[in-house]
Order: structure tokens, then sequence, then C-alpha cells
């Protein structure tokens, strides 16, 4: 291929034929050139794949002309720039456009991008595909600007092979050729810009780079093809090279050697059939047999040798085999070494390089060395070697070294012999001077050791008693800091001005020291100086320092030079003389008696507590054996000292004991007494500590009472009950008697302290006690169990009747009126019995039978008494099983809404509806009647009323959205309404709903009102102020009064059923309703009547002016899904 058409060229005949020229002699340049030449496996010999300057043609040899492809036309692969096209199978062909990399088949027509190689490298920088390698057929290999690829479609994968390091933005550093040496695991590739490059086969790492630096004329590679010898040979644009894979010696082959041109060109290049290599260059075609180039390397043998030696200074007649097998001498004044050497290939003399490398005192080393001799002007004595090889231009070494061995003497004055007579006699003359200075220093370090010595015992005396020395120097006005350490001072200077002495002294001391030891300083006569005086801590705390020094004369002037003496800390000192005055004056000062005997128990020192209670003279008496004696008696006094006696050292011996005092008789104390071990370490005296005990058995006496009797009524608690009716069954037990334990509970006992105040309910509560145990006989205790519960323990029982008749007394007291603080108050008492053995047989399960029948008078109306059976114990059982499982309920939201509609009978139309609660247990329903007031007890009735409300609000969205006027009445329990937070909670869960106020209607009963009427009535207008309408449910069926209608918030007033169920019975339930109804007409209220069930009731009801109605006669309480079914309105509307 050319830049002017295609070239057929027989080398047999060395006749050539032209194709494909063009014939426009003013055509561009190029247009007509043949990039790269591919078989046409599935056409034949006869046709060729050409890649042109357009892109890819099919020639035909026979005609010489292109023929059309129909694939080709059909994928338009001419009519877009494409280029670095390479054959990577048969008839198929990767190649490159400005948009994507692509491969076309030439024998299906399938032109398909090549999958993910966009997305990793730009077509952009792509420069050509090249043949697969014989390792990795199934991949395509790429050049680009800068980096030569490996890339496997099947997984994606991309391989960097190849990257430049040298690589400039307007310069392409690509790879143009690459072979694969397999023998020796090397891809070795051309380069256009950094010359040939053999890299690792497998790991892709650098292993020989050979380039302008080193081996070639040049950076541009162009094409390698390997002959059959290990020989590779490499154009380029500088000249031709044969490389010996197996040594890696270059061989240089330019115009000089017979080259046309230096200048080859790339991809134009070919192995023959006959093994004959033929490179295309700017003159032509360069066609050679590469054996013979081998031949001719083989037959020139690399002989190195010395030709010559010679020096300046004399004549050495050199022979060949001289200085073979004995160096060569010089002496040391010889000057001018020359040593020529040759390999004797004056063929290739301007090829040859020599390395030279001289070993010794004096080493160097040449590389590249053009020149066949070496010149050595003066060298340094010692023995050498020098080496000689021939080498290429990348460093390989051609030849075995050939080796010169000599050695250069020393001068006389030079030698090892003479230096080392120097050293000796230096050393000599060291030894000398050191041994007369070592003699010195030894003598000078004995006098410094003592004086040292002799100093150090001063400071460890001074040190030991917390002394050190100090001086004053009179020429700078200055004095040591020697005491620095001491006061925390760290890093300051040895001496400072005095004036900064005295600033840390202490402001009480400073002046009078001052003027003392300016005295001092300006005395004629000699004299003593002594101060004391305290000195300010780093830390702020004082420490005392007492000084003596004296004043230091010159002996020739006279004059005085410094003051020095000694210093003493004496802080310690007076601090214990502190503490043991005050310790003497805590002695005598101590509330215990204190006794110190010595070693014989004899006392010799007692404090003035223990003589002002044991001496009959008081503080003024003499301490003495008979005071003890006295107080603890003769026999008691003995067993002590005996006791005293077997003490060790440190030991200890404690006891509590009565003693005789001048104060009291049987005066209770504790005693303790102690070792003390004497410096020899046996016992030297006892400490006897005497505490007196009288407050503190006051005190446990006191506490005793306090832990078994009530505060408030002096009765007996809890606990002193509990173990009377233990020791009470215990004595029934062994005597076959019977005992019986009885629960008081005061009825309404919280509302009397919410009206009246604590202080008048606890004078109530004393009212009772004192009644009861009027009633209550020599064989009856009376306690208080807590707040208004109290127990009756009653033993030997012999009469029924008359325990009935003691518990008909008690009650019928109990409930009579009584005066506190002209307050009149009425209360009365449940109260159960239970009864030993009968009942039960322990303290536990009696008391709690009893109240349980407490309980059951409770229920049955207050003011009561009930007798314990086990039908109560059974009803219990039943009820705590209740309520486990509602708590388990309420936890887990079983619970389930139904809904009783409320119809407007004027309208005809359903207003609402009443939202009843529903739970089924164990798979039967549970009648509110029984859960709620459980769930009042457990406090439980929040949770659920709220549960309540979000399931209604959620179930009946639908109705509460479209009919605003629509609403849902929700039964409120008494404890629930006078919950704080209630309008916050309510209002909370139907703002989240975004339903309003208003279509929510509260129901509540009278006995919300009786609770705490304060409280229900701010809680009521809080609910009515956010939106709410309040029923008054069950009207006339409780304490009704009509104050609740005028001091309480009600909207509407419901007409109980009880009274509904008598009409067209009972005139007087008639009267009743039509009073109702009545009232709430003047009140501006309205009426709404529950449990209608016939049609009589409803005509009454409808006459008097009632017409908000519910009850069974409309329907009965109903799923929200059957509410909501449009039947059900329409069949509830066609019954009024």
């Amino acid at each position: 291929g050319t830049d002017d058409g295609l070239v057929r060229y027989n080398s047999k005949t060395k006749t050539s034929d032209l194709f494909l020229q063009s014939k426009d002699k003013k055509a561009v340049y190029g247009l007509s050139s043949i990039g790269d030449i591919f078989s046409a496996n599935n056409k034949g010999d006869n046709y060729l794949w050409l890649a042109t300057f357009f892109g890819l043609e099919l020639f035909n040899k026979e005609t010489g002309k292109f023929e059309q492809n129909k694939f080709i036309t059909e994928h338009k692969l001419n009519t877009d720039y494409i280029f670095g096209i390479a054959q990577v199978a048969p008839d198929t062909f990767a190649y490159i456009n400005n948009d994507n990399f692509y491969i076309f088949n030439a024998n299906t027509g399938e032109n398909r991008i090549i999958k993910g190689l966009k997305e990793q490298v730009s077509p952009l920088h792509a420069y050509a595909f090249h043949a697969p390698s014989e390792a990795y057929p199934g991949e395509l290999l790429l050049s680009t600007s800068d980096t030569f690829y490996r890339f496997n479609e099947e997984t994606g994968t991309l391989i960097t092979i190849f990257k430049s390091k040298t690589a400039k933005n307007n310069l392409y550093h690509t790879v143009e050729n690459y072979y694969l040496d397999t023998k020796r695991e090397l891809l070795w590739l051309a380069t256009t810009q950094e010359g040939l490059i053999a890299v690792d086969s497998k790991t892709y790492q650098i292993v020989h780079t050979f380039n302008a630096n080193n081996s070639l004329n040049t950076n541009a590679i162009y094409k390698l093809i390997a002959d059959d010898n290990d020989f590779l040979w490499i154009s380029s644009d500088n000249g031709l090279y044969q490389l010996n894979l197996n040594t890696l010696n270059i061989t240089t082959y330019t115009i000089k050697d017979g080259l046309s041109n230096n200048h080859f060109t790339a991809l134009a290049a070919i192995k023959l059939q006959n093994n004959e290599l033929v490179f295309g260059n700017r003159s032509g075609l360069l066609q050679f047999d590469p054996n013979q180039f081998n031949s001719e390397q083989q037959n020139t043998d690399s002989k190195l040798a010395f030709t010559d030696i010679s020096l300046f200074s004399k004549s050495l007649n050199y022979a060949p085999d001289k200085y073979r097998n004995a160096p060569l001498m010089l002496k040391h004044d010889d000057m001018g070494l020359t040593v020529r050497f040759s390999n004797f290939d004056y063929k290739n003399t301007s090829k040859t390089y020599y390395k030279v490398e001289l070993s010794g005192p004096s080493s160097l080393s040449y590389d590249d060395l053009k020149s066949n001799h070496v010149f050595f002007t003066k060298l340094q004595p010692g023995d050498y070697e020098l080496s000689v090889f021939t080498q290429q231009r990348n460093g390989v070494i051609t030849s075995d070294p050939v080796m010169l061995k000599f050695s250069v003497a020393y001068a006389p004055w030079q030698s090892p012999i003479a230096y080392t007579c120097y050293f000796l006699a230096v050393f000599i003359i060291l030894f000398l001077f050191f041994w007369q200075y070592r003699s010195r220093k030894i003598a000078i370090e004995r006098a410094h050791r003592a004086a040292i010595h002799s100093k150090t015992q001063t400071e460890l005396a001074l040190k030991s008693n917390k002394s050190g020395v100090w001086n004053y120097s009179f020429a700078d006005n200055s004095v040591n800091t020697a005491r620095g350490e001491e006061l925390g001072y760290e890093n300051i200077p040895e001496r400072i001005d005095i004036h900064s002495f005295f600033n840390i002294m202490h402001p009480d001391e400073r002046h009078r020291i001052e003027n003392k030891w300016n005295a001092f300083i300006k005395q004629t006569q000699p004299q003593d100086w002594q101060a004391t005086y305290r000195l300010r801590h780093k830390d702020g705390h004082w420490l005392w320092f007492h000084d003596l020094g004296q004043i230091i004369y010159n002996e020739d002037s006279k004059k005085p030079e410094y003051v020095s003496g000694i210093f003493t800390n004496i802080t310690e000192q007076l601090a214990n003389e502190q503490q043991a005055k005050i310790l003497g004056e805590a002695f005598s000062q101590i509330n215990d008696f204190l006794l110190i005997l010595d070693e014989n128990l004899v006392p010799f020192s007692a404090n003035s507590s223990f003589m002002e209670v044991f001496s009959d003279d008081g503080e003024g008496g003499i301490v003495t054996s008979e005071l003890f004696i006295k107080a603890i008696g003769q026999t008691k006094c003995k067993e002590f000292a005996a006791t005293l006696k077997a003490l060790q050292p440190k030991e200890n011996w404690r006891t509590n004991a009565y003693v005789n005092t001048t104060k009291a008789k049987q005066h209770p104390i504790h005693l303790s007494a102690t070792a003390v071990a004497n410096e020899k370490g046996k016992v030297g005296y006892y400490v006897v500590v005497i505490t007196d005990l009288t407050e503190q058995k006051r005190a446990e006496n006191e506490l005793r009472y306090l832990a078994n009797y009530d505060a408030l009524t002096g009765l007996p608690n809890r606990s002193l009950m509990n173990q009377k009716i233990e020791n009470a069954i215990t004595k029934a037990a062994k005597n076959d008697l019977q005992c019986a334990v009885i629960f008081i509970d005061l009825d309404k006992f919280k509302p009397v302290n919410d009206s009246f105040g604590h202080a008048v309910g606890d004078k109530l509560l004393c009212n009772i006690t004192e009644r009861v145990a009027l009633y209550l006989g020599d064989h009856a205790t009376f306690g208080r169990q807590s707040g208004d519960e109290f127990l009756v323990l009653i033993e030997n029982i012999t009469s029924m009747s008359s325990l009935q008749n003691t518990l008909n007394e008690m009650s019928s007291e109990l409930a009579s009126k009584v005066i506190i603080d002209d307050f009149s108050i009425n209360i009365s008492a449940s109260i159960g019995i239970a009864l030993y053995p009968h009942d039960a047989n322990s303290t536990d399960a009696l008391i709690r039978n009893a109240d349980i029948a407490m309980m059951h008078a409770k229920q049955a109306g207050r003011n009561g008494f009930q007798f314990f059976n086990e039908k109560m114990n059974e009803q219990i059982k039943q009820k705590l099983i209740l309520e486990n499982d509602l708590k388990d309920a309420a936890k887990d939201n079983q619970f389930f809404n139904h809904y009783q509609p409320v119809v407007n009978t004027k309208d005809k139309t359903i207003s609402g509806v009443e939202l009843l609660m529903r739970w089924e247990n164990q798979g039967k329903l549970i009648s509110p009647a029984l859960f709620i007031p459980v769930a009042e007890e457990t406090g439980l009735i929040d949770m659920l009323t709220e549960q309540a409300l979000q399931r209604a609000i959620t179930e009946l969205a639908p109705i509460l959205s479209v009919n605003p006027q629509f609403y849902v009445s929700l039964n409120v329990s008494p404890k629930h309404i006078l919950k704080a937070n209630i309008t916050q909670r309510l209002s909370a869960i139907l703002e989240k709903a975004n339903i309003k106020p208003q279509q929510i209607r509260l129901e509540i009963t009278e006995n919300t009102l009786l609770e705490d009427k304060y409280k229900a009535a701010k809680q009521l207008k809080s609910l009515q102020a956010a939106g709410f309408k309040l029923f008054l449910d069950d009207f006339g069926t409780g304490y009704s009064s009509l104050t609740y209608l005028s001091q309480f918030p009600i909207n509407v007033i419901k007409i109980d059923q009880s009274f509904v169920n008598s009409i067209g019975i009972d005139k007087g339930d008639e009267s009743i309703i039509k009073t109702i109804y009545s009232l709430a007409e003047n009140l501006e209220l309205y009426c709404i009547a529950e449990g209608v069930e016939t049609r009589e009731q409803l005509d009454f009801l409808t006459n008097i002016g009632c017409h908000k109605l519910q009850g069974y006669y409309f329907a009965r309480p109903m799923s929200a899904n059957d509410l909501m079914n449009p039947e059900c309105f329409e069949m509830i509307i066609d019954l009024i």
C-alpha cells in the first residue's frame, strides 16, 4: 500500500504493477492512499480487503478495481469517517469512528457496537485496533493517544497493558505494533515516542526499555518482525535494528551499512514464505534474508586483550603475557600509567564500546567508553585491579573481562610502618601527659569529696531538723533562696533582693522584722540575729521559720561583708504544740467519760465528765480505783479487770452495762477499752471510754413505740395488730377457742377531708377511736390498719349473739352525727367479720377475708356489716380473673363498638348514635355492667374510652364527613371527667382525625356531679368551651337535684328508660316524664327519651313534644357496617 494506490511486486521477475492511482493531479494528497491490506478469506485468492482513506473497500486483483459490497453500502461505512481498522477474525474487522467502537462482519453484514468499551474509553482519544494476540485470541487490542488496552467484550473488562509516562495533549504517544515472545513471556511494544519497550506478558510490568538514551538512534519505532533465529527486527524513523532476544544485544543498520533510506514507514513490513523479511521505507522496499546476518555475527568473535602498558617515568617493555601471573609493581614516584586494549573487531570499530572499572584505594568506573585506552596520572599507594569489558550502548556486556593487577608502593615516610612509629610516639607522649593529669585530678577529687561529704553531713543534719543555711550580702543587699523549694517556688534565681524577701512575709510580722533587721545590720557592737516569723507558701498558706545568724566582717577592712546563719521550719513544731493544747482541752471537755489506766490497771487520769458523774467531789475530786469499784460493784470489777488483762496491744473490748453514778442508779452505759502499746511493743496503758446510753435507750423506747403504734390515734398499727392476731390464733388453736377479726372501713371519709380539711379529718378519726373503744371488752384489741381503715381483734368468743350485739352497737355509733370544730358530720362505716378457725387459719388470710366481707357490706349499701363466707371469696376470685382479662384486652385493644341510632321523629331523620362499648372474652360477651366498674377501679376506663372514641371516628368517618350535623354520643366515667387533662386529650384525638368537637356528645351521670362538685363544674365548663355538648344521662334515677341543672353546663337531659317502660302502665311515671320535659323546655334544654320499645311509647312521647328518641323499637345497638348500610336508615325512618 502506498500514499497513491496499490503496488503489486513480483520478486522473481523484479517487476511491479500499479493500481488505484489517482488520475487527478489536483487531487488532495492521500485520498488514494492504502493504509492496510487484509486477506478476503470468504471471497478467495483474487480478492483483498483494503483500508483506504474513505474506509474499508473490497479489491478485485483480476480487474484491478474496487467492487461494491452491499453490506458496506447498507451500513454506510465509507460515508462516515472511520479509522483504526484491524482484522480480528476472517472477514471480520474492528474499527472506530467519532461516536463509538464497532465490529463489522463482511460475510453476514452484521455491523454492531462493541458493548461496554465506549463507557470506559472515549473514541475521540482512540488511535487504532490491532490484530488479536495469540495469548488472548477472543479479546480486542486497542491503542489510544497514550495507552495500550486489552478488552474482553463478554465480561466488559478493560486491562491496561501499557500507559505512556511522557504523553502530552497535542501528541499521540501510542503503540504502533507489538510482538509476543512466548518463549520468554515478554510482550514487545513499538511506541511512537518512547522507543522499544518489553513488558511481562502476564503482569504487564516494564522489563526492558531501549530508546535514544541507550541503544537506539530514535524513540519512534514502527514495525516488529521476528525471524527464526531468535532475532527481532525493528523498523524506525532512523534506521533498522536487530535485537538478540537471548542476549539483548542490538545491532544498528543505517545508510552507512548499505540502507537506501534510514526512514521506514509504519505498518509496511512482512515476513515472506521463504523467511525473507521485507520493510517499506521512503525509497521503496528493503528485502533481505536474516539468516545471512546471523551467520556473520556468529563468525565474528570478540577477543578482548591488553595491547600495551606504559609509564612516563620509565620503560616497562610490555609483552602480552608479562603480567598474567604476577602483578605490575610501581614505585611511589612512578607517574603516567597508560593501559591500551582492543577487541580486534576492526570492521565494527564505530559500534564498539568499552566498560572500565578500577578497584582499589582510588576507585573509578567508565561506561560507554569509545577510546581503547585509559590513562592514570598518579595513584594512591595500594593494591589495584583493572577490569575491561566490551559492551553495547544499552549496557549489555558482550565479552568476558580482561584484568590487570598492579600495586603502587608507599613512600618510606608514608608507609604503614612509618605511620605506626608516629602513632606509638604520640601515644607515649599523650600517655605520660594523661598520667600526670590523672594523678593531679585524683588528688583534687579526694579533697572535693571530703568537702562534699562534710557539706552533705551538715546539710543532712540541718535537713533532718528542717533547717538550712541562709546568708545576706551587704554588697548587693541580696539574700539567698535556699528555702525557696520548701516554699514551693521553682526555677528562681539563687539570690533575690532583701525587699522581695520581705514581700512574702506575713503582714503581722513584716514591719516588726524589717525594723529589727535594719537596726541589726547598722549595729556597731557584734550581736547575734534571732527572729521568728511567717512566710507565704506559693499555694497561699503560711509557714513558720526561726532564724539565727551573725555578721561576718572582712579581715582586712573590718567592714561587714555578709550575714550568715541557719533557718529552721518550725511550722510542724508549732502545730504539734497547738494540737497538744487542743487535745488537752478536748480531753477535759469531751462529753463521754474518759478514764486512763496504767499497765497495772491503776487509774492515773480521767476527764472532767468522768469525775463529775462518778466522784462525789465532782471535777475537783481525785481519780481512784474505788470510784469505779463503787460504780459497778466488786464482782463486776474483777470480771472487767480479768478481761482487760487478757487484751493484747492494740486490741479493743466493748460491752454494755448498768452502773451507779452520783446522778442516777442503774445508769445505762457502753464501755470501750483499748490496750495501747508502749515503745517496747507491750501494753503501756489502757484507754477506757464510757458512753452514757440514757438518751439512746429513751430514743429506742420511743422508736419501738412509733414502730408499733399509730402516731395519730395511739392505737396499735398494722404491724403490731398482725403480731397480736398471730398470737391470738396460736392461743385459740392451743385452747380450742374462737377469735374474730373485724375490718372497719369508713364510708365517704374522703369528702370530709376534701370539704373540711385534713385537720378536721384527723380529729374525726380520733373521735371514732374513742367512741368505738367504749363498746369493746377486755378481750378486744382495737387497731388502725391505714387511712380510714381499722381492725378489731376479739379473742375468746363464746357467743355469736354477743358478737353480733357488739357489731350492731358499733355500727349504730359510727352512723351517728358528730360535731367537730362546729362542723356537723354524718359518717358511717362498712364492717366485715372473719372468724378463726371457720374462715381462715392464718393472720393474712383472716384479715383478707374480713376485708372481702367489708367490701360486700359496702356494695350492699354501706352502713352495715357482713360475715365472711366462701361465696364472697369466689366472687372476689371471679372479679380478679375478670380484672386480669380486662387488662390484657385493653392492652391488645380487643374491645369493639356498637352504635344505637337517636331518631328525630319530627324531621324523620337520624340525628346521631350513642356509642356502646362491647367486649367478648373467651367466646362470651361480657356485660358492660360487669366490666365498666372494674375498669373504673383499675384506672383503665380512660384508655378504653379514648380507644372507643378513636374507633368510632374511624369507623363512622364517611357519615361524619358527609353530614356535619351527625353526632356520636360517648358515655364518660366520673373518674375520667375529673382528670385534669381530659379536654386536651379528647381535643387532640379529634384534631388528628379532622373531626370537630360539635360532632361529639359527652354523656355524664349524676354520680359525676356528686364526686367533687367544684372540680366537676370546672371540667365540664372546660369541655363545653372546647365545643363539646354535654348530656345528663339517667336523669331522675339517682340523687337528682334541680340545682345541678343551673350549676352545671348541661345541654341535654336524657329521660331514663325506667320511666319510659312504665308508659301506659303507671300514670305517676308518665307525670314524671311530662315534668322532666317541661323542666327542660323552661331551662331552654331539650330531652332525649331512651328505651323506646313500643308504638304506644312512641306516640305518648311525640304527643308531649319529645321528638328525640332511641330504643329497640327503632333499632338495637349494631356494628358500624350494619349502621352504614343504606337500607338500615330507610327501615328506621319507616318506623316513625
